[in-house]
């Protein structure tokens, strides 16, 4: 009896999530022995397993996708919070220099604006003069 054996590659995943502190996840493939008199009972069995192993790496990094997302948004929130309480003290200040308001401002624009417009007008009028 002569038996055959051949080498497929399979695809193994290495997890070292924990060991990296969440940095690097490996992927690396590994042979496997297919003996030539397998029946294809055995070989559809093999075939469910790995489907089932894909399906099960696949929902994995779903849920750890999803983990992931959930803490990265806490962290914005945190840093967002973080970030207006540290702008509060900035916001008070502009306020009180900017005393009394829009009102004040828009005295301001008007006496600018006849400011200038009185500052040429004798010069307009010399030139209509002559």
């Amino acid at each position: 009896m002569v038996v055959v054996a051949a080498f497929r590659p399979v695809q193994a995943t290495i997890n070292m999530i924990e060991a990296l502190d969440g940095l690097i996840s490996l992927v690396g493939q590994v042979p496997e022995f297919v003996r030539g008199g397998d029946t294809s009972e055995g070989r559809v069995l093999r075939l469910e397993d790995k489907v089932k192993a894909h399906d099960d790496r696949f929902h994995y990094l779903t849920n750890e996708l999803a983990a992931s997302t959930v803490a990265i948004a806490s962290q914005l929130t945190g840093e967002r919070d973080a970030r207006m309480q540290a702008d509060q003290p900035t916001r008070e200040k502009l306020e009180a220099f900017s005393v009394g308001g829009i009102y004040i401002e828009m005295a301001g624009l008007l006496w600018l604006a006849s400011g200038i417009i009185f500052a040429t007008i004798p010069q307009e009028l010399a030139m209509l003069l002559r």
